[in-house]
């Protein structure tokens, strides 16, 4: 018999990804929760995929000023220094973080695919067995959006 996997809530969500930037970025205050705002701007999104007895897809979408200080931040570059490629990879790294994380709590076997990083603008109302959760990072925008694909029969 096997156990019943349920998608993260969105509570769980905001507290894992807060303590993932506190990690990464020192951060003493963390990540404030709030509403996804109505009108959401185009993101850098980074995205896996989950596969297993749960299967789900977790994209993270930050704006291009919170991809940017991420990236800086992570690699220990000053401000203004890192080419395109090196902010996405970064943000690849950071749902590979968060993705990784989720994971590690799922029945064997699971796999995570590896991470893609694209622009795309962002869904406000995600349709479907979806958890969305809106975080301010200082004056920026994070939003983690868990789609869950299949249900382990």
């Amino acid at each position: 018999m096997s156990a019943t996997v349920e998608i993260p809530s969105n509570a769980d969500i905001a507290e894992l990804v807060s303590e993932i930037w506190s990690t990464l970025f020192y951060e003493q205050e963390g990540l404030i929760e709030v509403e996804p705002p109505a009108d959401l701007p185009e993101l850098v999104e980074s995205r896996v995929s989950i596969t297993g007895p749960w299967q789900a897809s977790i994209r993270l979408g930050l704006s291009d000023a919170a991809a940017e200080l991420a990236a800086h931040a992570m690699l220990d570059e000053p401000l203004g220094s890192l080419t395109p490629a090196e902010v996405a990879d970064a943000v690849g790294e950071l749902i590979n973080i968060i993705g990784g994380n989720i994971k590690s709590s799922l029945p064997e076997p699971s796999a995570m695919s590896l991470p893609t990083v694209s622009r795309q603008p962002a869904q406000a109302q995600p349709v479907g067995d979806v958890r969305q959760v809106a975080l301010h990072w200082g004056e920026h925008l994070v939003l983690i959006t868990i789609t869950q694909t299949a249900k382990a029969s």
